[in-house]
């Protein structure tokens, strides 16, 4: 079953389409020989959703210090243009905005950045004054709950770029830096930096060639305040790249995926860790017995040179398949994450996984429909070690808010 709100520009074949036809190129028997090991877990559904409160969650959580957790739907709501929700520590959900499509935009695929003050950042595919999309900066008052609009950055749609898919990310100084997918001086979409106040300045408008094309994630930085991120497409092979922006505004193309055993088309982000390292997903490439020939994606780990390690090819197995989302990294260099596709024969809707520094997976949950399917979205860890998510879909068709209590700590 698959909703005419699926990502509408972007989704390519290796996504949710090559579903079955992963499947089929699976035997049962290997998919049993094969199988990861899976942890003992508790996973709980935080919230359904049921249109009106938001549906369809595309994107990852933010957490605060009090334990709410904070998201978008990218349709439903008051209006079906999306929502930005908070959920508290008992699951109650409260919707904070509800999307208009009108100047305020629409369709918010992005996750949400929370600074220290309690403000809200985030991106709308469409809608805004010229219908290109919109950054918003939103302040939660922390005592009533009321939301009020700080500013909202209408993009053109033409040399300041279009339909910004990816999360936001935050300086010192208050300015906040992002990806639109489209536009820029070449087309083929741009790096831009908003002030305090919401204006914009375009770092990098990306060529369509070597240099990338399409950047759907955002940004990671360094301490050095070096800007690194994914285009899905371009490079070398046309199958993607991960480059890095200096502070100068020189882009230098750390690697060109080639579509083989390296991975392909990397929709995801990157986080950084110790020493610059850079960790990331790719929805396709890798296993080359799978899906085809075109892989269900890697999880891979690069140094600061462009030196490439592939931690894990998946498999469309009761591993997983086609991570559309990006990773979450903990003190102990374990990486989580999760993937739209496989985990299990009859159910592949999608797993939650963990991969140690060694490159082994262990399997945290596998969606049955019932509880969740096709998580997208880039998960949020706590303290404790517990993970918190969004499925887009549900049976309830909605989508879902979880919670995996790992015991784990760290």
């Amino acid at each position: 079953m698959e909703s005419t709100l699926q990502p509408r520009k972007w989704m390519p074949a290796v996504g949710l389409q090559a579903r079955a036809a992963a499947l089929v190129s699976t035997t049962a028997i290997a998919l049993l020989l094969a199988s990861p090991s899976m942890q003992a877990q508790t996973f709980t559904v935080l919230h359904f959703f049921s249109g009106g409160d938001g549906q369809f969650p595309y994107a990852g959580l933010v957490r605060d210090k009090a334990g709410n957790l904070y998201g978008t739907t990218l349709d439903g709501g008051a209006f079906n243009k999306g929502t930005v929700f908070k959920i508290d520590k008992q699951g109650a959900e409260t919707v904070l905005k509800n999307f208009k499509g009108e100047k305020d935009g629409e369709y918010p695929y992005a996750a949400l950045f929370r600074d220290a003050s309690g403000c809200l950042y985030g991106t709308t595919e469409l809608g805004g004054e010229y219908g290109a999309g919109t950054a918003f900066k939103l302040h939660v008052n922390p005592t009533t709950g009321r939301v009020t609009k700080v500013w909202v950055h209408s993009f053109r749609g033409s040399w300041d770029g279009g339909a910004p898919y990816g999360v936001l990310i935050h300086d010192k100084a208050g300015n906040v830096y992002g990806t639109s997918s489209y536009g820029g001086a070449h087309y083929y979409g741009t790096v831009f930096k908003l002030d305090k106040t919401g204006q914009e300045s375009v770092l990098y408008s990306f060529k369509g060639g070597t240099d990338g094309s399409t950047p759907y994630s955002g940004l990671a930085s360094d301490s050095a305040g070096n800007l690194y991120g994914t285009t899905a497409f371009g490079g070398a092979f046309s199958r993607g790249t991960v480059f890095e922006l200096a502070a100068t505004g020189k882009e230098t193309v750390l690697y060109s995926f080639s579509g083989g055993t390296d991975g392909a088309y990397p929709f995801a982000g990157l986080v950084v860790g110790d020493g610059g390292v850079l960790y990331g997903t790719t929805n396709s490439g890798g296993d080359a017995a799978c899906n085809y020939g075109s892989g269900c994606g890697v999880v891979f780990k690069m140094d600061t040179t462009g030196k490439e390690n592939v931690l894990y090819s998946f498999t469309s197995g009761m591993d997983g398949a086609n991570p559309y989302a990006g990773l979450i990294l903990d003190r102990e260099g374990n990486l989580y994450g999760t993937t739209e596709g496989g985990g299990d024969y009859s159910n592949p809707d999608g797993t939650v996984f963990k991969i140690d520094k060694e490159g082994a997976e262990t399997v945290l949950h596998r969606f049955v429909w019932s509880d969740g399917a096709f998580p997208y979205g880039t998960l949020a860890r706590d303290s404790k070690g517990d993970l918190y998510g969004t499925a887009f879909y549900a049976g309830s068709g909605g989508g879902t808010v979880f919670k995996i209590r790992s015991g784990l700590g760290n």
